[in-house]
Protein backbone atom coordinates (compact mmCIF):
# COMPACT_ATOMS: atom_id res chain seq x y z
CA UNK A 1 0.00 0.00 0.00
CA UNK A 2 2.85 2.33 0.90
CA UNK A 3 4.54 1.55 -2.39
CA UNK A 4 1.35 2.31 -4.33
CA UNK A 5 0.90 5.56 -2.43
CA UNK A 6 4.50 6.59 -3.15
CA UNK A 7 4.05 5.74 -6.80
CA UNK A 8 0.83 7.74 -6.90
CA UNK A 9 2.53 10.79 -5.41
CA UNK A 10 5.32 10.43 -7.90
CA UNK A 11 2.79 10.19 -10.73
CA UNK A 12 1.02 13.36 -9.58
CA UNK A 13 4.36 15.13 -9.34
CA UNK A 14 5.33 14.14 -12.88
CA UNK A 15 1.89 15.06 -14.22
CA UNK A 16 1.32 18.46 -12.65
CA UNK A 17 4.75 19.84 -11.73
CA UNK A 18 6.94 18.67 -14.58
CA UNK A 19 7.00 22.15 -16.08
CA UNK A 20 7.81 23.77 -12.73
CA UNK A 21 10.40 21.38 -11.37
CA UNK A 22 13.33 23.67 -12.17
CA UNK A 23 11.69 26.62 -10.44
CA UNK A 24 10.90 24.54 -7.38
CA UNK A 25 14.45 23.30 -7.12
CA UNK A 26 15.82 26.82 -7.38
CA UNK A 27 13.55 28.20 -4.69
CA UNK A 28 13.51 25.13 -2.45
CA UNK A 29 17.03 23.78 -2.52
CA UNK A 30 16.16 20.93 -0.14
CA UNK A 31 13.11 19.77 -2.10
CA UNK A 32 13.11 16.18 -3.35
CA UNK A 33 10.14 14.20 -4.69
CA UNK A 34 8.87 11.47 -2.35
CA UNK A 35 10.94 12.71 0.55
CA UNK A 36 10.33 14.60 3.76
CA UNK A 37 10.89 18.29 3.10
CA UNK A 38 12.56 20.30 5.80
CA UNK A 39 12.39 24.00 4.97
CA UNK A 40 15.45 26.12 5.49
CA UNK A 41 15.54 29.74 6.53
CA UNK A 42 15.06 32.47 3.94
CA UNK A 43 18.57 33.79 4.57
CA UNK A 44 20.07 30.32 4.08
CA UNK A 45 18.25 29.83 0.79
CA UNK A 46 19.30 33.28 -0.45
CA UNK A 47 22.94 32.65 0.52
CA UNK A 48 22.95 29.24 -1.13
CA UNK A 49 21.52 30.63 -4.35
CA UNK A 50 24.09 33.44 -4.50
CA UNK A 51 26.93 31.03 -3.80
CA UNK A 52 25.68 28.56 -6.41
CA UNK A 53 25.45 31.36 -8.97
CA UNK A 54 28.98 32.56 -8.16
CA UNK A 55 30.50 29.07 -8.21
CA UNK A 56 28.63 27.80 -11.25
CA UNK A 57 31.14 29.14 -13.77
CA UNK A 58 32.51 32.47 -14.89
CA UNK A 59 29.76 35.02 -14.25
CA UNK A 60 28.95 38.51 -15.49
CA UNK A 61 29.56 39.77 -11.95
CA UNK A 62 33.13 38.51 -12.10
CA UNK A 63 33.62 40.11 -15.51
CA UNK A 64 32.33 43.44 -14.15
CA UNK A 65 34.86 43.20 -11.31
CA UNK A 66 37.67 42.42 -13.74
CA UNK A 67 36.61 45.32 -15.97
CA UNK A 68 36.70 47.71 -13.04
CA UNK A 69 40.11 46.43 -11.96
CA UNK A 70 41.54 46.71 -15.48
CA UNK A 71 40.11 50.21 -15.87
CA UNK A 72 41.85 51.35 -12.69
CA UNK A 73 45.11 49.73 -13.78
CA UNK A 74 44.93 51.35 -17.21
CA UNK A 75 44.37 54.80 -15.71
CA UNK A 76 47.26 54.38 -13.27
CA UNK A 77 49.64 53.01 -15.91
CA UNK A 78 48.66 55.76 -18.38
CA UNK A 79 49.65 58.36 -15.80
CA UNK A 80 52.88 56.65 -14.78
CA UNK A 81 54.01 56.00 -18.36
CA UNK A 82 53.07 59.57 -19.41
CA UNK A 83 51.08 58.31 -22.37
CA UNK A 84 49.58 60.84 -24.76
CA UNK A 85 45.88 60.66 -25.70
CA UNK A 86 46.85 59.19 -29.07
CA UNK A 87 48.96 56.49 -27.40
CA UNK A 88 46.13 55.68 -25.00
CA UNK A 89 43.73 55.38 -27.94
CA UNK A 90 46.20 53.06 -29.64
CA UNK A 91 46.50 50.93 -26.50
CA UNK A 92 42.70 50.67 -26.24
CA UNK A 93 42.53 49.63 -29.90
CA UNK A 94 45.22 47.04 -29.23
CA UNK A 95 43.25 45.72 -26.27
CA UNK A 96 40.11 45.45 -28.39
CA UNK A 97 42.00 43.53 -31.07
CA UNK A 98 43.44 41.26 -28.40
CA UNK A 99 39.92 40.56 -27.09
CA UNK A 100 38.69 39.51 -30.52
CA UNK A 101 41.67 37.22 -31.09
CA UNK A 102 41.27 35.80 -27.58
CA UNK A 103 37.71 34.69 -28.29
CA UNK A 104 38.92 32.97 -31.46
CA UNK A 105 41.70 31.20 -29.56
CA UNK A 106 39.28 30.06 -26.86
CA UNK A 107 36.93 28.65 -29.49
CA UNK A 108 39.77 26.88 -31.29
CA UNK A 109 41.06 25.33 -28.08
CA UNK A 110 37.57 24.12 -27.20
CA UNK A 111 37.21 22.48 -30.61
CA UNK A 112 40.51 20.58 -30.53
CA UNK A 113 40.25 19.67 -26.85
CA UNK A 114 43.08 21.74 -25.38
CA UNK A 115 40.79 23.20 -22.74
CA UNK A 116 37.18 23.71 -21.74
CA UNK A 117 35.85 26.93 -20.24
CA UNK A 118 32.42 27.13 -18.62
CA UNK A 119 31.38 30.33 -20.34
CA UNK A 120 28.28 31.19 -22.29
CA UNK A 121 28.56 32.40 -25.87
CA UNK A 122 25.63 34.80 -25.60
CA UNK A 123 26.13 38.30 -27.03
CA UNK A 124 25.98 40.13 -23.69
CA UNK A 125 28.62 37.88 -22.11
CA UNK A 126 30.88 38.08 -25.18
CA UNK A 127 30.53 41.87 -25.18
CA UNK A 128 31.72 41.97 -21.58
CA UNK A 129 34.70 39.83 -22.53
CA UNK A 130 35.56 42.21 -25.37
CA UNK A 131 35.31 45.16 -22.99
CA UNK A 132 37.53 43.20 -20.63
CA UNK A 133 40.15 42.86 -23.37
CA UNK A 134 39.88 46.53 -24.35
CA UNK A 135 40.47 47.68 -20.78
CA UNK A 136 43.69 45.64 -20.73
CA UNK A 137 45.21 48.65 -22.50
CA UNK A 138 47.69 48.94 -19.65
CA UNK A 139 49.52 45.90 -21.06
CA UNK A 140 50.32 47.74 -24.27
CA UNK A 141 51.20 50.97 -22.53
CA UNK A 142 53.85 48.94 -20.73
CA UNK A 143 55.08 47.27 -23.92
CA UNK A 144 55.17 50.72 -25.55
CA UNK A 145 57.55 52.07 -22.90
CA UNK A 146 59.68 48.93 -23.10
CA UNK A 147 59.88 49.19 -26.88
CA UNK A 148 60.60 52.92 -26.56
CA UNK A 149 63.52 52.29 -24.20
CA UNK A 150 64.95 48.95 -25.41
CA UNK A 151 63.60 48.55 -28.94
CA UNK A 152 62.55 45.22 -30.43
CA UNK A 153 65.02 43.32 -28.22
CA UNK A 154 63.20 44.45 -25.11
CA UNK A 155 59.87 43.43 -26.64
CA UNK A 156 61.31 40.01 -27.52
CA UNK A 157 62.37 39.49 -23.90
CA UNK A 158 58.85 40.36 -22.75
CA UNK A 159 57.37 37.78 -25.13
CA UNK A 160 59.75 35.08 -23.89
CA UNK A 161 58.88 35.85 -20.27
CA UNK A 162 55.15 35.71 -21.02
CA UNK A 163 55.55 32.40 -22.87
CA UNK A 164 57.26 30.95 -19.81
CA UNK A 165 55.02 32.27 -17.03
CA UNK A 166 51.76 32.06 -18.99
CA UNK A 167 51.02 28.33 -18.52
CA UNK A 168 51.69 28.18 -14.75
CA UNK A 169 49.72 31.39 -14.29
CA UNK A 170 46.68 29.96 -16.07
CA UNK A 171 47.02 26.62 -14.30
CA UNK A 172 46.99 28.47 -10.98
CA UNK A 173 43.79 30.26 -11.98
CA UNK A 174 42.14 26.94 -12.85
CA UNK A 175 43.14 25.46 -9.50
CA UNK A 176 41.89 28.57 -7.70
CA UNK A 177 38.63 28.69 -9.68
CA UNK A 178 37.94 25.11 -10.87
CA UNK A 179 34.39 26.06 -11.81
CA UNK A 180 35.80 28.17 -14.66
CA UNK A 181 36.91 25.10 -16.59
CA UNK A 182 39.88 22.80 -17.06
CA UNK A 183 42.84 22.10 -19.33
CA UNK A 184 43.35 18.93 -21.31
CA UNK A 185 46.18 16.46 -20.59
CA UNK A 186 49.56 16.45 -22.23
CA UNK A 187 52.01 19.06 -23.44
CA UNK A 188 49.76 20.45 -26.20
CA UNK A 189 47.65 22.70 -23.91
CA UNK A 190 50.82 24.08 -22.30
CA UNK A 191 52.33 24.96 -25.66
CA UNK A 192 49.00 26.41 -26.82
CA UNK A 193 48.85 28.69 -23.77
CA UNK A 194 52.42 29.90 -24.36
CA UNK A 195 51.72 30.56 -28.02
CA UNK A 196 48.48 32.35 -27.13
CA UNK A 197 50.27 34.82 -24.86
CA UNK A 198 52.80 35.60 -27.57
CA UNK A 199 50.17 36.01 -30.29
CA UNK A 200 47.86 38.15 -28.15
CA UNK A 201 50.60 40.59 -27.12
CA UNK A 202 52.03 40.77 -30.64
CA UNK A 203 48.60 41.50 -32.16
CA UNK A 204 47.73 44.12 -29.56
CA UNK A 205 51.10 45.85 -29.80
CA UNK A 206 50.96 45.86 -33.60
CA UNK A 207 47.49 47.44 -33.62
CA UNK A 208 48.62 50.06 -31.13
CA UNK A 209 51.58 50.86 -33.37
CA UNK A 210 49.28 51.25 -36.37
CA UNK A 211 47.06 53.70 -34.49
CA UNK A 212 49.63 55.67 -32.49
CA UNK A 213 52.80 55.20 -34.52
CA UNK A 214 56.22 53.80 -33.56
CA UNK A 215 57.13 53.82 -29.88
CA UNK A 216 59.87 56.45 -30.11
CA UNK A 217 58.05 58.99 -32.23
CA UNK A 218 55.56 60.45 -29.76
CA UNK A 219 56.46 62.82 -26.95
CA UNK A 220 55.75 61.99 -23.33
CA UNK A 221 52.75 63.69 -21.78
CA UNK A 222 52.90 65.77 -18.64
CA UNK A 223 51.73 64.15 -15.45
CA UNK A 224 48.57 65.67 -13.91
CA UNK A 225 50.46 67.14 -10.96
CA UNK A 226 53.13 68.79 -13.09
CA UNK A 227 52.75 72.46 -13.91
CA UNK A 228 52.49 73.48 -17.55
Amino acid sequence: MALEQKTGIRLLYDEFFRGYGVVIRLVCLDFRPNSTYKPTSTQSVRTSRIWAKWRGGMTTTQLHLFNFLYLVLSVVVAILTRATPRRIAGALAGGAAMGVVLLGIVGLGERVGWWHFTITWRPYFLTLMLIDGTLCAFIFLITWRIARRFGWRGLAVVLVVLAVIGPPRDQWYMRRFPEWGSYGPGIAPVLAISASYVVLVLVGHAVMRLVAGPAREDRLARRPWESS
